[in-house]
């Protein structure tokens, strides 16, 4: 399926060393900065803090939180945002978008989407504070 080199086709990056040297993760590409990279161990480690400090700081007060309804919200918003990005990764749209090197109309509008529905979410995580 593909019909230019490496250099001239910003979806799709060359192979890299990287990916022979038995790495535990493997090479993302990002079409936004046009890099190639791996993805590390710590970018894990990361997120599984984050993940695990929600859980803690949700265990203190679990019945408040559980009534809040900015509470509430965020959570239906995160839950929206990864069903969303699922979503866009399993429609043609993104396959077209990678394959072809441009952006239909409808990832432009998932992506729009997308952002909005994040903003929402961090919106209503800062409200969590004020809402009873």
């Amino acid at each position: 399926w593909r019909t230019r080199p490496y250099n001239s086709t910003p979806f799709i990056p060359p192979p890299s060393a990287t990916q022979a040297k038995g790495y535990l993760l493997t090479e993302f590409y990002s079409g936004a900065t046009r890099l190639s990279g791996r993805f590390s161990e710590g970018l894990l480690l990361r997120r599984l803090h984050t993940i695990v400090s929600g859980f803690l700081l949700f265990s203190v007060r679990p019945v408040a939180y559980a009534q809040n309804p900015a509470f509430v919200a965020k959570l239906g918003l995160v839950l929206l945002g990864i069903l969303n990005a699922a979503a866009v990764h399993t429609l043609p749209y993104w396959r077209t978008a990678v394959r072809e090197e441009t952006v239909p109309t409808g990832l432009k509008l998932s992506a729009g989407l997308s952002l909005a529905i994040w903003v929402c979410a961090v919106i209503s995580g800062r409200w969590i504070a004020f809402v009873e």
